[in-house]
């Protein structure tokens, strides 16, 4: 699965692997479906699927042991204000 790789993966894969970025972008649509007023949605936040990769690949580059599921979660909190 690809929410268990590691961030040391997606710094080394994520220009390359369409599965990894398919894969993230999917779960930040189901972090998203969990909002009950579409209004409040955090993801109308982020403009395009490459500052979300861009993110991504900071979050990574800081926190390599860390998951990229990890890292999706601190993104959606992050555009959440919590």
């Amino acid at each position: 699965m690809f929410g268990n790789s590691d961030c040391g993966q997606w710094v080394a894969n994520s220009k390359s692997d369409f599965a990894m970025k398919t894969w993230l972008l999917g779960f930040m649509s189901g972090l998203s479906s969990g909002i009950s007023d579409p209004k409040n949605d955090p993801l109308k936040k982020i403009n395009s699927a490459e500052q979300i990769y861009l993110w991504m690949d900071n979050y990574c580059t800081k926190n390599p042991l860390r998951t990229v599921s990890s890292g999706g979660n601190n993104l959606f909190l992050e555009l959440s204000g919590k």
